[in-house]
């Protein structure tokens, strides 16, 4: 079942640093295959490997003004054939429209996640170590979904 997977949430509630969390553990999983780009030095805010015989594709372009972008990159996806696409959003408008248009185009189907957020600390080194936790956290939520969707 070919599934996207729209990561959600407002403006600095950790979509981009959660997804770069997931890209890390994805890419030091042995289990993991690179297909594009052509190396990990060459990894940005989109990429798509090889995961227990699926092609998935990860996409962290999610704020307004992306949209062009987000475009190319779901083509991409779609040429590689993804199974799974993760991708991150805004709550509404723009881009979150534009990836239920595109799962309605190309028979996906749409599970939402948001990540976990860290809305208060006592101080900045404390809010820093808590966002990474939370990051961490919600990268193995999403690897937890990934591996249900591909069993």
């Amino acid at each position: 079942m070919k599934t996207l997977v729209i990561h959600k949430a407002k403006q600095n509630h950790g979509k981009t640093g959660s997804l770069d969390c997931l890209i890390q553990n994805l890419c030091s999983d042995p289990d993991f295959e690179l297909l594009y780009p052509s190396g990990k030095d060459e990894i940005t805010a989109f990429m798509i490997g090889r995961y227990s015989e699926h092609a998935v594709g990860i996409i962290t372009f999610g704020d307004p003004g992306y949209e062009k972008t987000l475009h190319e990159c779901l083509d991409v996806c779609v040429s590689y054939k993804c199974d799974v696409i993760i991708s991150a959003s805004r709550t509404k408008w723009g881009v979150y429209d534009m990836l239920n248009d595109f799962a309605d185009e190309n028979g996906y189907d749409i599970i939402e996640t948001a990540p976990i957020y860290v809305s208060r600390c006592k101080d900045d080194d404390s809010k820093t170590l808590a966002i990474n936790q939370a990051n961490k956290l919600t990268a193995n939520m999403i690897i937890s979904v990934l591996k249900s969707l591909l069993v």
